[in-house]
């Protein structure tokens, strides 16, 4: 089974049912129709499942959808290889002293006459020496400091800086160095005693594998997110379970209340400004479960205990340490029958992408230009 994390499932859900709301409410409306039919067509879908609250499974393979996986630019991938060296450098304390090319972090109050002045101070700042960032004889006269030194920079803001109030004055910056982050180099890489890596060649590779997986998972999620709309599109839905409604209002309010809490919004003010409610968005992530599950009982598509267990425990490895249990794992996860569940959702997730036809936008047509 191939790994693929719990954040990205919950991703790939919060994706497809806020692209879900807002389309054709006819196609994501409840049907309460019942097929009397009662027969089973693989290539079709066609299912019956009385009370479940699917009746008819619309066509799920062969569809054909269009995505592209973004490709970040060569200064994207060194900023990307810089942000996470310095946020692993972050852990470490480097025992030098400041010196051009370091990145700082520090604290600085700025007076002018003795008095603080507005937009002068800053707790936990990052400063690249070097970089000209602030105003000149700022970063030369940090150059020497030691860790958790503390100075007085006598300056003076130039004649023409942009702030007129502040324009040819002199200030004073105390400043206090909090962290000194040298440039990235074998020494440093190798103080970092990471498994994964020990030099800058075998960092840039690791770090390049997981810019481009977090890219193809994002790939991934546009596919499968147009896969459901046309999935759910073609389906007719019965009467959804309350017990299947229940469980998914606290998936959204799970899920949500914090993004919603980043917009500054309560979670129902969040939903109303995306023309959704609680019951719209808890009844498709109702219509995803009773889709991958019938999908899954058409194509024999199961997961092992010993499946289970093997991801829970790679999980648990590459991104606890090992730090805690399987047992505390499955209590994260509802229980070993709820993260069984997110495996068996993995499964059929692998399969939609294995029998979809995904078409590059920038390639339509171009067929009938050469012709």
């Amino acid at each position: 089974m191939k790994k693929r994390t719990l954040a990205l499932l919950l991703a790939l859900c919060m994706a497809f049912s806020l692209a879900a709301c807002g389309d054709d409410a006819e196609n994501s409306s409840t049907d309460n129709t019942v097929s009397e039919t009662g027969t089973d067509n693989a290539a079709s879908g066609e299912v019956v499942v009385e009370g479940e609250g699917l009746v008819e499974l619309g066509q799920y393979k062969g569809l054909t959808v269009e995505a592209t996986k973004y490709v970040p630019s060569e200064d994207e991938l060194n900023y990307y290889l810089e942000a996470f060296y310095q946020e692993e450098a972050l852990g470490f304390e480097f025992n030098k002293l400041v010196e051009d090319g370091d990145l700082v972090i520090l604290d600085y109050v700025g007076t002018i006459d003795g008095v603080a002045f507005e937009g002068g101070t800053a707790q936990d700042a990052s400063l690249l020496i070097g970089s000209d960032s602030f105003i000149d004889g700022f970063e030369d006269g940090m150059i020497g400091m030691g860790l958790g030194e503390v100075r007085d920079l006598d300056l003076k803001f130039p004649d023409d800086y942009y702030n007129t109030e502040f324009a040819g004055k002199e200030c004073v910056f105390n400043v206090t160095v909090k962290q000194i982050i040298p440039p990235m180099s074998d020494e440093t890489i190798a103080t970092f005693q990471n498994e994964k890596y020990s030099n800058v060649e075998e960092f840039r590779e690791f770090s390049l594998k997981t810019i481009d997986e977090y890219f193809n998972s994002d790939y991934e999620t546009d596919i499968i997110t147009s896969v459901l709309d046309q999935i759910i599109s073609s389906t007719t839905f019965g009467t959804m379970p309350e017990d299947l409604m229940a469980k998914h209002r606290g998936t959204v309010e799970s899920a949500y209340s914090a993004v919603a809490q980043s917009y500054g919004m309560d979670l129902d003010s969040y939903l109303t400004y995306n023309n959704t409610s609680l019951d719209e968005m808890a009844g498709l992530f109702a219509k995803r479960d009773l889709i991958f599950a019938t999908i899954a009982e058409n194509e024999g598509i199961a997961v092992t205990d010993e499946e289970v267990e093997q991801s829970a425990l790679d999980i648990i490895a590459e991104y606890y340490n090992n730090d805690i249990t399987l047992e505390e794992f499955y209590e994260q996860q509802e229980g070993k029958e709820g993260y069984a569940e997110y495996c068996l959702i993995q499964k059929v997730y692998d399969f939609l992408l294995e029998n979809t036809n995904v078409v590059d936008p920038a390639t339509v047509g171009e067929t009938a230009v050469e012709e």
